[in-house]
């Protein structure tokens, strides 16, 4: 499970450019170890909680030039976007742990899938 709520502002050239982000996840996973060692295949789904939206705000006074043409920062208004992802995800992935070994306090896992 994670989350990662951000949010930033900036200002270049007169234009203020606002974005937020909130990132939260959680699984629910089984894993199958076929040959009896750490080799493991992984299946599941993936709870996806993903909003990003962002806007940018030139100033309405200042002349901006695109593609050869003038036009005001009224004239240009604020541009905004979203963007969002579906809240539930198919996992599938191959790992490696050596959790089942004898011996040793110290464990590597390695995953690798695709949601």
């Amino acid at each position: 499970m994670g989350a990662l709520p951000f949010n930033y502002d900036l200002s270049v050239d007169d234009v203020n450019y606002e974005f937020d982000a909130k990132l939260h996840t959680a699984g629910l996973l089984l894993n199958a170890h076929p040959f009896a060692n750490g080799f493991r295949l992984s299946g599941g789904v993936i709870i996806n909680s993903h909003d990003f939206s962002g806007s940018a705000s030139p100033s309405a006074s200042k002349i901006y030039n695109i593609g050869g043409t003038s036009y005001t920062g009224a004239q240009l208004g604020r541009v905004e976007t979203d963007a969002s992802f579906n809240t539930l995800a198919p996992y599938g992935g191959l790992g490696f742990s050596n959790v089942f070994s004898d011996g040793g306090h110290c464990v590597f896992a390695f995953d690798l899938g695709v949601i």
